[in-house]
Formats: structure tokens, C-alpha cells, sequence
């Protein structure tokens, strides 16, 4: 998955910067100088997109990025900490401001502890959790130097949320006044829209709404077909639909019946490499995708997933099945 990732800025500056560190005396770091941006950002398209970009003529002047976050999301957070990674080797980022808190983040203590793969363990699962970000899990392992700075202005947050709970109590009252509006222009919309254009905006809205039928919209617009100029336009929509018409062409039943003898292939040839925890979480994912509640393509990523860590802990001895299983994942 693509994900466009981070609720970080980066700041492209050349200065040293003095900063407050943990509990402590005052750290004064030397930042490295970062190169001047004289041409567009690129970034691979495995770790995300770029909407838009702005190259001042004045290459003297600090070249700001701000990248959009999906909160509590493993994919996400883990594109960012690569994106950071990125940006530090080849544009040498020295300077990473950061929502949500106030000074430096310093990450001394965790890059000096004595056992790296166990550290990145424990912290990987508190990302899991959804305790720790993508930025965080930079500060404490990518390589290079760079500053992490907390950002916030704590007067400025307690007026915002205080405009919040304000705001909040008065939900209820403003709810009912635009429940009244929109159903008053959804009167005058259907003496003016034309059928066609009036199909189309209430699928439009329900997605909008607070249905979110996201479902409902694709199945309208892959019923409607796009045209080649809208296909050009809009590539990933229509990357969308192909895959929707292709999941149709699908045999669900057999699909299902294959993805479950594989899992139940892998969980008797690697049950006997995986800790105990693992393993409880594998049946865990089993169970689930046997119920339904845990969709093909999720229960296939999570299998993917266990497979690599079976390869990284150096085990080679699995069934050809789970071999090819691998091969196939590779080659994809």
C-alpha cells in the first residue's frame, strides 16, 4: 500500500542548531549542513506520493516538506521512518520538527543500548500498538544525524481545544440545523439536476456523508465506466476499478478453501520455529479469516509477514509449498 505518510515537517536548513535535551544540561549539537534544493523532490513510489512542490529560485532559501499522516497505521508509520531515511541519505535532512510535542526529542539512551535487535523488538511492538510513530522509530534507529524537535505551542493547542469542547456542546443544535438545510436543498436539487446528474450526487454524498459508502461509489462508477481521458486522469481510481472487475472473475470459494490449506500447510511445517506468542497470534489470524472477520487479502499479508521473519531468523528447512509460497510473494 501506498501511503502518503506523516504528521512531520522536514526543514532543509544549512545552521547548527542549540537545543534543550532530556533532563540534563543544555546539548549543543552541530546539525550538518543539508544541500540546497535546486530541482524536484522525488521520493520511490513504494513509500508514497508527492501532490505538490514549489522550488523557490532562491536556493539560499529553506526548502520546507510536510507530509500527511495515517495515525496508528504499521504500514504508515513505517513508510515514514523510511521516508525519513530517505531524505537524511540523499538530500542530508538535518533538521526534523515534529506535532505533538515541545523541545528535542532525544534519543540518546536508545541508540546507546547494547542490544540493538532486542531494542528494535520491544519498540516495534509498542508501533504495533500504536504507542510509538514513524518518527519516533527514526530518531532511535535510522542512520545519519539529524534533530527531532517537537514543535507545539502549548497556548495555541489548549485554545483549540478548548474551541473543540465549545463546540462539541453545541454539536447536537448545528446537526439538526444542517439536517434541516441540506433536506431543503435536496428539494430544490431534484426540480434541477437532471436524473443522470442527480444518480450521481447521491452517491457522491453518501460516501461524503457519514455512511462513508466508499463500496457504494466504486460499484457506481465501475457501472458507468470511465473514459479513457478520465483513465489517464485519474490512474489510481481506475487502477481501483480493474482490480474490482478482476476480483469478480475470482471462484471466492475456492480462493478461500486454498488460502486456508496454506495456512494450515504453514502452521504445521513453522509452528515448531515461532515463539510461543507468535504462534498464539497465528491461530488468533486464523480463526478470524475461518469466521470472515478477517478479509483474504489482510490474512494473506499477516502470513507474508511471518514467513519473512522465519527467513530472517535464519531458518530454511520449510515445506515446498510454503518455498513456493515465498517465491510467489517475491516475484509480486
Amino acid at each position: 500500500m501506498k501511503i502518503t505518510a506523516a504528521i512531520t515537517l522536514f526543514i532543509f536548513t544549512a545552521s547548527s542548531v542549540s537545543v534543550a535535551g532530556m533532563p540534563g544540561p543544555i546539548v549543543k549539537t552541530e546539525v550538518p549542513p543539508a544541500v540546497a534544493i535546486r530541482e524536484p523532490l522525488v521520493i520511490p513510489e513504494a513509500l508514497g506520493t508527492i501532490q505538490d512542490q514549489v522550488i523557490s529560485s532562491d536556493p539560499n532559501k529553506p526548502f520546507v516538506a510536510f507530509i500527511q499522516d495515517a495515525h496508528a497505521m504499521v504500514d504508515a508509520q513505517d513508510h515514514i521512518q523510511q521516508i525519513l531515511q530517505y531524505l537524511q541519505d540523499k538530500y542530508h535532512v538535518s533538521l526534523i520538527a515534529l506535532e505533538g510535542g515541545i523541545g528535542q526529542l532525544d534519543s540518546t539512551l536508545f541508540r546507546a543500548y547494547p542490544d540493538p535487535k532486542q531494542e528494535r523488538k520491544v519498540m516495534r511492538s509498542y508501533l504495533e500498538r500504536g504507542e510509538l510513530s514513524g518518527p519516533q522509530m527514526a530518531a532511535m534507529f535510522n542512520t545519519g544525524r539529524a534533530e527531532y524537535i517537537g514543535i507545539e505551542n502549548w497556548k495555541l493547542y489548549e485554545a483549540n481545544y478548548l474551541a473543540y469542547i465549545r463546540a462539541r456542546q453545541s454539536r447536537e443544535a448545528m446537526e439538526k440545523n444542517l439536517d434541516e438545510l441540506t433536506f431543503s436543498l435536496d428539494e430544490k436539487r431534484k426540480t434541477v439536476y437532471s436524473p443522470e446528474l442527480s444518480d450521481f450526487h447521491e452517491h457522491v454524498e453518501k460516501f461524503r456523508g457519514r455512511e462513508g459508502d466508499l463500496w457504494g461509489l466504486l460499484q457506481y462508477l465501475n457501472r458507468k465506466a470511465l473514459s479513457e481521458e478520465q483513465k489517464n486522469k485519474y490512474p489510481r481510481v481506475n487502477n481501483l476499478l480493474q482490480s474490482l472487475n478482476r476480483e469478480k472473475e475470482v471462484d471466492t470459494e475456492t480462493l478461500q478453501a486454498e488460502i486456508q490449506q496454506l495456512a494450515e500447510q504453514f502452521r504445521r511445517d513453522a509452528s515448531a520455529k515461532m515463539s510461543k506468542r507468535r504462534l498464539m497470534k497465528l491461530n488468533a489470524k486464523i480463526q478470524a479469516f475461518s469466521t470472515g472477520t478477517l478479509d483474504p487479502a489482510s490474512f494473506l499479508n499477516f502470513l507474508v509477514h511471518c514467513l519473512k521473519k522465519i527467513w530472517a531468523s535464519g531458518v530454511t528447512r520449510v515445506s515446498s509449498s510454503l518455498t513456493k509460497f515465498r517465491i510467489n510473494v517475491t516475484k509480486k
